[in-house]
């Protein structure tokens, strides 16, 4: 630091104005007008060059650089005390975040994915197994933030209502209404290796009534916040959700079409690997 310390103050006051300007730009526009800070064009223009580019370079790394996972423990305040801890408990209730198994090199990534689409999505109530009432709290979720009409309301249950009964139809062996991960992810597999039309005739049809009732404006596009709205909960967390909206904006314009949302979806049901985009819809796999 020492040969740099002459120029110090104008390094540190140029970065200072350029950190700012962009903090700026990057706000959301209620945050801008509510306390008067006009974002100028030299800061949208820097703004846009910047998550541009490192999108660009993101996107050129291999896979194993794009993403480290922390291992558990690294944070001293993230485990809990050891006086507390119950050694008969298993990991998950002790507190203790095991690492994912590695996949073999080539090894089919699909029954990962749908188990946590299982778990992160479908499974409302988290008993470990979804039937009717799971697939319409989903209609629900949709439909609330929406404020939408009580036609458009029931155009989206009646979709989550088509896909549940052609869940159940190839799913719910002991006809009991419900189905665990386990059948699902059987099925899903065996439906989607039979052809095409197998995601057509009930996944599709719910996918597409998300899409309208979330294209609130009728643009034919989905922007992130909307994007947000409808993944949006506990369950995944918003970063994630930025991310997969990110790989899903192949052109960078912010925004998807419906025909873009439907191939999303389809590709996180069928890519055998996670480096296509739609792989990673509720974030990084």
């Amino acid at each position: 630091m020492g040969h740099l310390k002459p120029v110090w103050p104008l390094v540190r006051t140029v970065a200072a104005h350029v950190i700012g300007a962009l903090t700026i730009a990057d706000l959301p526009e209620a945050f801008r007008e509510r306390f008067n800070l006009p974002r100028t064009r030299r800061a949208a223009l820097l703004s846009f060059i910047l998550h541009r580019g490192m999108r660009v370079l993101m996107n050129a790394l291999p896979e194993h650089r794009r993403y480290r996972t922390p291992l558990a423990g690294n944070s001293s305040t993230s485990q809990p005390s050891t006086a507390s801890i119950d050694r008969s408990a298993p990991p998950e209730a002790r507190g203790v975040r095991l690492p994912a198994p590695r996949r073999r090199k080539g090894a089919d990534s699909r029954p990962a994915r749908l188990r946590t689409f299982f778990r992160q999505v479908l499974d409302q109530t988290g008993d470990g197994r979804i039937g009717s009432a799971d697939l319409q709290a989903m209609a629900h979720n949709v439909c609330w933030p929406l404020e939408l009409t009580p036609e458009r309301e029931a155009r989206v249950y009646a979709a989550f209502e088509t896909w549940w009964q052609h869940l159940r139809a190839g799913m719910d062996a002991d006809d009991d209404g419900q189905v665990t991960c386990e059948e699902f992810v059987t099925a899903m597999l065996t439906g989607i290796d039979a052809g095409p039309g197998y995601l057509e005739q009930g996944l599709h049809v719910a996918v597409r009534a998300i899409f309208h009732a979330a294209d609130t404006d009728g643009s034919g596009h989905l922007c992130a916040d909307e994007y947000r709205t409808i993944f949006g909960g506990s369950r995944v967390h918003p970063a994630e959700l930025n991310h997969g909206f990110r790989q899903l904006d192949h052109d960078g314009d912010g925004s998807i079409t419906e025909d873009e949302f439907v191939q999303a979806f389809t590709d996180y049901f069928t890519a055998r690997t996670d480096n296509t985009a739609g792989s990673q819809l509720l974030g990084r796999p």
